[in-house]
């Protein structure tokens, strides 16, 4: 009875063991199934990426409401600084939007009439700052609408403040922004097309809101912190 008990004691580790080594190759295999799968639904799922031609040096881009065009953040050429420009996928009907100041932040209206954009160009006895850096942002960055040729342009902000990252709600009812305090504290404000009913929305102590969005129902914010 002794040696049956430790027998039943040995084959049971010795099937523990062999249960163990099975499972794990078969997560091995899952593993690797599961690596091949990835790289597959990956490669499957990449989306071709074309140059567009003429854009030598150029971020922030977004899509006019066609998808025929972009506006973006271009140094191209003589460009000392990053300014607006437009240009049609193709490559095709560059254009320049503004050639003043430092530019930032811009976009199509949402019924692809106009364009919402970034400047120091009417401050540029202020601090010239970067873009790039929450700490320095541009002193006097104002926001402004245009046409598409950059022409009848209308100031919609007034201040020696930053207001930049802006956006508009996809029933162009709304323009979404991002405007910096004195003291650096950065909240989200909304206002009318025309500029009109300007209005803080957060009040964080802490987060330094930027770069939000208003998503497809015109009632929700997407926001980075």
């Amino acid at each position: 009875m002794k040696n049956i008990f430790k027998f039943s004691i040995a084959l049971g580790l010795s099937t523990m063991v062999m249960a163990s080594c099975a499972d794990n190759k078969k997560e091995e295999v899952k593993a690797k199934n599961t690596e091949e799968l990835t790289a597959v639904v990956e490669k499957e799922m990449e989306l071709p990426i074309t140059k567009i031609p003429t854009v030598t040096n150029g971020a922030e881009a977004y899509f006019s409401p066609d998808g025929k065009a972009v506006i973006f953040n271009g140094k191209m050429g003589q460009d000392s600084t990053h300014y607006v420009y437009t240009v049609n996928i193709d490559g095709t009907n560059l254009k320049k939007i503004n050639a003043v100041g430092d530019d930032a932040c811009s976009h199509f209206t949402p019924d692809g009439k106009n364009l919402i954009w970034t400047s120091t160009k009417d401050n540029l006895e202020m601090h010239r700052g970067n873009y790039s850096d929450p700490k320095d942002y541009p002193q006097g960055a104002e926001l402004y609408m245009s046409d598409l040729d950059g022409n009848n342009v209308v100031r919609l902000t007034n201040n020696d403040l930053y207001d930049a990252e802006v956006g508009i709600s996809p029933n162009g009812k709304i323009v979404l922004f991002s405007r910096q305090s004195k003291e650096g504290k950065i909240d989200l404000w909304t206002m009318n097309p025309d500029g009109t009913n300007q209005t803080q929305i957060t009040f964080t102590p802490d987060w330094q809101e930027g770069g939000a969005f208003i998503m497809g129902d015109n009632k929700t914010i997407l926001e980075k912190i």
